[in-house]
């Protein structure tokens, strides 16, 4: 058992570069940071000042495992987006998702996401404007454009958040009657069925 005192060397071993050590760290810390959030949050928003990327994202990890406790990290969260790689955005979609339960800082950077060259970026936006369906209207448009371009998998996936929609998902339907001419069997199949 893990108690206070140890919280500053953990901190310290989550950016270590042996990845065996950083992630024992990351479930350490996460399993205190669930029993004294404010003991532990203050060293995890330091942590997301580092310049690492394995440091970043198992401090982001951690971040998720807090949930509401982490709310007061959301903007410096977001803040790291445009400067990280694409491993470290994915991250960063996940954690917001996660921590910012009314989307008020999450969903715009979803919606942007939406658009990001990467696909694996793009698909975490997908998954994450999921979470968000009571405001649909805020990523109904970026969404059916996901439906549209970029790679199969994705487009596909999007069709299906469409189709999962129900009637909230009514205001695509334009895109929907287009795609059923889509050169892809699998596309046309999926707009028919959403």
């Amino acid at each position: 058992k893990a108690d206070d005192t140890v919280i500053p060397t953990l901190l310290k071993a989550i950016g270590n570069k042996d990845e065996g050590t950083a992630k024992a760290a990351g479930r350490v810390l996460s399993d205190l940071a669930i029993d004294k959030p404010d003991k532990v949050l203050p060293g995890l928003m330091e942590s997301l000042d580092q310049t690492e990327e394995p440091a970043v994202i198992n401090t982001l990890k951690v971040l998720r495992q807090m949930k509401a406790a982490a709310a007061p990290t959301v903007q410096k969260i977001s803040a790291l987006y445009d400067k990280s790689g694409a491993q470290v955005r994915m991250e960063i979609l996940d954690s917001l998702a996660a921590i910012d339960s009314e989307g008020d800082q999450a969903l715009p950077l979803l919606v942007k996401a939406l658009k990001a060259p990467e696909p694996m970026v793009r698909k975490e936006a997908l998954m994450g404007v999921m979470r968000f369906r009571s405001k649909v209207d805020l990523f109904l448009e970026p969404l059916s454009e996901s439906m549209k371009e970029g790679d199969l998998d994705n487009r596909l996936l999007a069709l299906g958040i469409v189709r999962g929609l129900g009637q909230q998902g009514i205001k695509s339907m334009p895109t929907l009657e287009a795609l059923t001419q889509d050169p892809n069997v699998r596309i046309r199949i999926a707009a028919v069925s959403a």
